[in-house]
């Protein structure tokens, strides 16, 4: 039987929810009947190169050119000059892009972030046979500062949107927003359920509130914070609110300790503040990045993931977290309400989390109500996921 060819475009500068989804889409889709193909950046290439057949790899070179040095990882990443120059490296690929995939006679692509998203409708622009799908892994945020700011306008994005075939949503609140948000793309929407990888995370998730009850009589209590130093993630809220506690009488004696998970920089403000404070350093243990099977051992360890998120798409660290039975604290903001009890939701500031912290440790009563919000949070597995993409690519291939 002949397969269908697949084309999976992600241009990145790291490892995250939506690269996580690709790669387990890659792994696990149907190779007796569809072949994937990989339109990637050399700065994440080797991430999925094991699960592609090496001639069906097109690599677009160096996209990020400014990454390796951490002054452009401090200061000019944040510029739009960054920006400008990653997107002519990446459009000046399109033609030869394009050559790849006809020579290979693909006719469905699939991209998933902003660059791709930009390769890929120039791409179709050139070519309206193929077969266009998109996934949305996130809610668009549309504060200045944000990266679709930099990479592409809002109104710009929205036309060009309307390019793909498909677009898919990893959350029926994505497509409940998109649909109220921008009618004209309704019909081309479809919610594919996420899913997390039923080897590394196959625990049908339970809470245990008899168990969660004996932790008041456990002598520390332990949180997970993922984001390194990156300042969207909130962990400067966050390391002023552990100082909060050595300046509060009541609260400091109270037993916890910090796991800070996440890439960073050794010589950022954020991590020399922690190193050089004598309370900081003693509360705060630095991990960096993680890989899954270290995640996992380190979900077995905690006891709650705090998320004190300035902005996050579809909070995947979230999922993967009440997946292995651990609760999260999370921040007010749109991603996160139209995932979990709002009641339990805290303000972005230093005070409101070390207030929730407090009270988890404190409050038997608080605690247990919280825990058991996250009783009937709903998570599939991977399968539910791969069947609904194979489905997607089997009707555009007609």
């Amino acid at each position: 039987m002949k397969r269908i060819k697949v084309a999976f475009f992600i241009v990145s500068n790291g490892l995250g929810g939506a690269e996580k989804v690709l790669l387990e889409i890659i792994k696990r889709v149907d190779k007796t009947k569809y072949e994937p193909f990989l339109i990637v950046n050399n700065e994440i290439k080797d991430y999925y190169a094991a699960h592609v057949a090496s001639e069906n790899i097109f690599s677009l070179g160096n996209i990020y050119p400014l990454l390796n040095s951490s002054l452009a990882q401090r200061i000019i990443i944040r510029a739009r000059p960054f920006f400008d120059i990653s997107k002519l490296l990446l459009l000046s690929k399109v033609k030869s892009t394009y050559c790849f995939l006809k020579s290979n006679n693909i006719k469905i692509i699939h991209s998933h972030l902003m660059y791709d998203f930009l390769l890929s409708c120039s791409i179709r622009e050139i070519d309206k046979s193929i077969r266009f799908i998109y996934t949305l892994h996130g809610f668009l945020n549309l504060k200045k500062e944000n990266e679709l700011t930099y990479v592409i306008k809002h109104k710009t994005f929205i036309k060009k949107l309307s390019n793909a075939d498909v677009i898919t949503c990893v959350s029926p609140q994505i497509e409940t927003f998109m649909k109220e948000s921008y009618p004209s793309l309704s019909s081309k929407l479809i919610t594919i359920t996420n899913g997390i990888s039923d080897s590394l995370f196959n625990h049908n998730f339970r809470l245990d509130l008899e168990k969660s009850s004996l932790k008041v009589n456990m002598n520390k209590f332990s949180f997970l914070f993922i984001g390194g130093d990156k300042s969207v993630k909130g962990g400067i809220l966050l390391v002023k609110a552990i100082k909060l506690f050595e300046n509060n009488p009541a609260l400091r004696d109270i037993n916890f300790e910090v796991f800070f998970a996440g890439p960073y920089l050794n010589d950022s403000p954020l991590i020399c503040q922690i190193k050089n404070d004598r309370y900081l350093s003693t509360k705060i243990k630095l991990l960096g990045y993680l890989d899954p099977i270290k995640m996992e051992e380190i979900y077995s360890k905690v006891d709650f993931l705090i998320m004190p998120s300035l902005s996050e798409g579809y909070p995947l660290a979230a999922v993967e977290a009440v997946n292995n039975g651990i609760p999260v604290i999370c921040s007010n903001i749109n991603a996160f309400k139209l995932m979990f009890d709002e009641r339990f939701l805290i303000e972005l500031s230093s005070k409101a989390i070390l207030l929730m912290m407090s009270k988890l440790m404190t409050d038997n009563v608080y605690r247990s109500d919280f825990i058991s919000s996250f009783i009937d949070f709903k998570v599939s597995v991977w399968s539910e996921l791969i069947v609904s993409y194979e489905e997607i690519y089997c009707k555009s291939n007609q």
